[in-house]
Parts: structure tokens; C-alpha cells; sequence
């Protein structure tokens, strides 16, 4: 695992990540931090990394988020 250089970077997640963490499709949040306008705090090569204090409140209602997925994002 990478080293971690600053506070920002150590609470800063991948769609990836914070999928795996709400056991959410990676589409579902990527479309949700769209619709959120959550923009990346950190862009790491290709990697664009989401402040867990922005991304929390834009997936407030965890049962709200997997209400609308569909069978084709799972």
C-alpha cells in the first residue's frame, strides 16, 4: 500500500473504495457524486481520490442509494 503524506490524502477514497465500503456499484457512485457535485480533493495519475467529509453527506441515506440501483448495476 501506498505511504500516506497528509491528513487530506489519508480521508480521501477512490470510487472503488468507497463503493466496496456502502457496498454500492461503482456506477451508482460515481453517478451520485456527479448528481452531489462532488468534485476529487486529490488526482493521483489516473486516480481521482473524494474527501470522506464531502462524499458522507451525499450518501446520507445509505437505503436511498440502493433503492436506486437497477439489477444491470449490480
Amino acid at each position: 500500500m501506498g505511504e500516506i503524506s497528509n491528513i487530506t490524502e489519508a480521508y480521501s477514497w477512490s470510487i472503488t473504495k468507497i463503493a466496496q465500503a456502502f457496498q454500492l456499484n461503482r456506477m451508482t457512485v460515481r453517478k451520485r457524486l456527479v448528481e452531489s457535485g462532488i468534485n476529487p480533493v486529490i488526482i493521483k495519475g489516473n486516480s481521482k481520490l473524494y474527501s470522506l467529509a464531502d462524499v458522507g453527506p451525499a450518501s446520507v441515506s445509505y437505503t436511498h442509494l440502493r433503492a436506486h440501483e437497477t439489477r444491470e448495476d449490480l
